[in-house]
């Protein structure tokens, strides 16, 4: 899983609007349901890709929204997560 969710950041970061949407709902669903997932997630540099989602000019509401339902999923289960992470 842990290629999974590389690939998964890499279209959240990279992809088109569809995909970036898509791949941060994926990733929220599976913060949501696997708690294996944060780890990969974090140490992918997930956090700051998600982040950067919610803030990005171009991306769609609903984009955005999702990004940030995956950080919200992430910080409910990771209440260590650092704010250094979104650097």
């Amino acid at each position: 899983a842990a290629g999974g969710v590389e690939v998964l950041i890499a279209l959240a970061r990279d992809g088109t609007e569809e995909q970036k949407k898509r791949a941060a709902g994926v990733l929220s669903n599976m913060i949501a349901a696997a708690s294996a997932t944060h780890e990969g997630v974090v140490e992918a540099g997930g956090v700051a890709v998600l982040y950067s989602l919610t803030q990005e000019t171009g991306a769609s509401d609903l984009c955005k929204l999702t990004a940030a339902i995956a950080l919200v999923n992430l910080a409910g289960t990771r209440p260590d997560l650092a704010a250094d992470d979104l650097a």
